[in-house]
């Protein structure tokens, strides 16, 4: 005997193709970051070591994987990193991330035994991050100009001067740099990187270079 289509066979049977692909999409999606996720963390393994002797580890749903120093090796007080992936488990949430520049990456945030030198962002403004930052984070009243593409927003010239100097270090940690800030406030000094993990920079190699930018924000202009 066959089934008779009726319009509430044909609903329930749609309800569940999409229940049953929303499933599929979320368990593949979750895979996925479970996957890049851990190569992250694999990446950093041994430059970890440099930062702090002691570090947390939890995932924050599939998305985001949070290490906390909080007695790392100077000249930090605290260090949070973020592994920030796309949230590749939820359909609706993927694609409107996609489109506001989110992509996965390594942020850095550090609070120095002392308040940094002097402040300043230097962003791509085409990224989330770099969005993000001149939304909520960048004093409207900073100066600003761009230069090879990415915006430099800085309380003076003397902070403009610190930033160049600190740039090209940022840039050799891997990965492509959308935002370099530092802050007379905690977080001193953040750095947001593009899956510096997929790339040719040994992990070691990347977080040196952060303590590196580090002592180089507690020296004076």
């Amino acid at each position: 005997m066959g089934i008779t289509l009726t319009p509430t066979t044909i609903i329930t049977g749609l309800v569940m193709a999409i229940a049953l692909g929303m499933f599929i999409w979320f368990f593949v999606g979750m895979q996925m970051n479970l996957v890049r996720g851990n190569a992250a963390l694999r990446w950093m393994k041994d430059g970890i070591k440099l930062l702090s002797e002691k570090t947390s580890l939890r995932w924050l749903g599939s998305s985001v994987v949070q290490l906390g120093m909080t007695d790392p090796r100077p000249p930090f007080k605290h260090i949070d990193i973020l592994v920030m992936l796309e949230p590749r488990d939820v359909a609706v949430m993927w694609l409107a991330s996609r489109r506001g520049g989110r992509r996965d990456a390594l942020i850095l945030r550090g609070n120095l035994r002392r308040p940094a030198c002097c402040e300043f962002d230097v962003l791509d403004p085409s990224s989330w991050s770099g969005k993000d930052a001149l939304k909520h984070h960048t004093p409207a009243e900073w100066a600003r100009q761009t230069r090879d593409g990415l915006l430099f927003a800085a309380e003076g010239e003397a902070a403009v001067e610190v930033a160049q100097q600190i740039l090209p270090l940022a840039q050799k940690m891997g990965g492509r740099l959308v935002r370099l800030s530092a802050r007379s406030t905690v977080p001193h000094l953040e750095i947001h990187l593009l899956a510096p993990w997929n790339g040719s920079v040994d992990g070691k190699d990347s977080l040196a270079i952060y303590r590196q930018i580090g002592e180089m924000l507690l020296l004076k202009p």
